[in-house]
């Protein structure tokens, strides 16, 4: 039991900093875009008067953000898919939590192994929850933020297990 607690205590800890940083990057991502597209929208660039000059030019730009406008969703998650990844990112925190208190406890014996197994079964269960939300969610995972993220967990157990992995 040991050991499947600990598995699953890394596996916490991984996934709540890699949704940290992926919740980070989309929400960059996502205000580049709208920056980009305000810019060039009738009350940005667009509205200037030098374009009257250049009609095909400007028309060929307003295409070009609107093509952006319907595929942006496709590459960025919008503040409501914000909203759901941040649910998934505090239930993982508070996951983590508990699983590292039933770590400490099963570490100093406070609790018998039957309450142990009783309890770790509890809170993996309570997982089940948000994988629907995580089902309904894209989430992509680029290699650099995968590896950014095993290197803060691995440095957190590191630091506070004084681990050498």
């Amino acid at each position: 039991m040991r050991d499947r607690i600990w598995a699953e205590l890394t596996q916490a800890k991984f996934n709540a900093e890699y949704l940290s940083l992926y919740q980070e990057r989309q929400k960059k991502l996502l205000n580049i875009a709208y920056i980009i597209i305000l810019a060039f929208s009738t009350s940005g660039i667009m509205g200037w008067a030098i374009w009257k000059n250049f009609p095909l030019m400007s028309c060929i730009i307003v295409s070009a953000v609107s093509f952006v406008r319907l595929v942006l969703p496709q590459f960025v998650m919008n503040e409501k898919t914000l909203s759901k990844l941040d649910k998934v990112h505090i239930f993982y925190c508070n996951f983590f939590n508990q699983l590292e208190k039933l770590w400490y406890q099963a570490e100093e014996k406070e609790i018998d192994d039957k309450c142990i197994r009783e309890n770790f079964f509890l809170i993996i269960n309570e997982e089940i929850e948000i994988n629907k939300i995580l089902n309904e969610l894209t989430i992509r995972k680029p290699k650099k933020l995968v590896n950014q993220a095993k290197i803060y967990s691995d440095e957190y157990f590191k630091k506070v297990y004084n681990l050498n992995w």
